[in-house]
């Protein structure tokens, strides 16, 4: 579009206020993005079929998909779509996924006591197996009661889920023209999550799975948060662990070899 603007087609106007929020939290111009809802993938798919080609380069479409990886996902929604001249994204496996993608927020804006019991032991947001019923009943039917996207950390939620980062990154390409925040290294973020989410699997959370070199023990549940808070004591346990797999794996290697 000519004054820099671009539209974004989504399934439902429900749709259209998650996102928004979501842009809102990545500090993204919203204002020269444009969103319209198009329900049913047939009326998605035929609006696709006519859309100009002046105005196609402008233009992205946001679906839902369980088909495995990003790139998978993306490349079944246009084969669906019939190959459609415009940037395709994908949310997995359902958009709701995105409500859990900052955990802490997530967590912290429940409304019952449902979710405050399972959103900690939940896997990243796109390993949830139903996303919509996981939201309805952690935050309430009403969606408008999941304003709090607004206010999530987006580094914190793109390091958590692959198919959020990539829609973030393909529509701050798009907006070439407009100023927008960039998001940060995912690689920390990513590390804390892998070894928080591995000690979750620990039961039970008082179980004592590491001793410092000074004899100093820890649980699962305190070493976890020592983990998510990113303090000396997460960083040397996941520096210990990635060094004792190093080697392991080395172990293994020579082994095969031999």
């Amino acid at each position: 579009m000519q004054d820099g603007s671009i539209q974004l087609l989504v399934k439902t106007e429900k749709d259209i206020q998650i996102v928004t929020w979501i842009l809102e939290a990545a500090g993204y111009p919203i204002e020269k993005i444009k969103l319209n809802a198009i329900s049913g993938h047939k009326n998605l798919k035929e609006f696709l079929k006519g859309l100009p080609s002046d105005i196609a380069e402008s233009c992205a479409v946001l679906v839902d998909s369980d088909a495995g990886s990003v790139p998978d996902a993306v490349s079944s929604a246009r084969r669906k779509l019939s190959n459609p001249p415009v940037k395709v994204f994908c949310a997995m496996k359902e958009i709701e996924a995105w409500l859990f993608a900052d955990d802490i927020t997530a967590l912290e804006n429940t409304k019952t006591q449902w979710g405050r019991e399972v959103i900690p032991t939940l896997p990243l947001p796109e390993d949830i197996a139903t996303p919509k019923i996981h939201a309805e009943l952690a935050f309430g039917k009403n969606f408008n009661s999941w304003d709090f996207l607004k206010n999530i950390n987006i580094d914190r939620a793109s390091a958590r889920s692959p198919s959020l980062r990539e829609f973030l990154t393909g529509i701050k390409n798009m907006l070439v023209a407009q100023p927008t925040p960039g998001l940060q290294s995912v690689s920390r973020n990513i590390s804390r999550d892998v070894f928080s989410g591995l000690i979750r699997e620990v039961l039970p959370a008082n179980t004592v799975i590491w001793r410092t070199a000074n004899g100093e023990s820890f649980t699962a549940d305190e070493l976890r948060k020592q983990i998510e808070e990113g303090t000396d004591i997460g960083q040397q346990y996941a520096s210990d662990v990635l060094r004792v797999a190093r080697d392991f794996l080395k172990r293994m290697a020579n082994r095969r070899e031999s």
